[in-house]
């Protein structure tokens, strides 16, 4: 017979080493919910820009079109800052997801 007492055990593996894959397990576990978490936290800001993007370009296109037609002299430039103001909208809206 053996001279080595025999343990019960929970797993097949030493107490030790269980115990440290458990944590392994945990923390992988911790990560993966951290991952998601910011996933959809990006999504969210991307949505959120996305929409007020677009209220912002809505709203200056109408404004563009008030002033043309009061000051059709000007369309040109009017066209001009309104196309840069909603470039610059569509930037940041393009820069929300990264």
């Amino acid at each position: 017979m053996s001279q080595y007492p025999l343990q019960q055990r929970r797993t097949l593996l030493p107490d030790r080493l269980g115990d440290r894959l458990d944590k392994a397990l945990q923390h992988q576990e911790a990560q993966a919910l951290i991952a998601k978490r910011d996933d959809q936290l990006r999504i969210e800001r991307v949505e959120q820009a996305t929409a007020r993007g677009l209220v912002a370009a809505s709203q200056i296109a109408g404004l563009e079109a008030t002033l043309v037609r009061a000051v059709p002299h000007a369309e040109g430039r009017l066209r001009a800052i309104a196309d840069a103001g909603t470039i610059g909208i569509a930037g940041i809206v393009a820069r929300s997801g990264f």
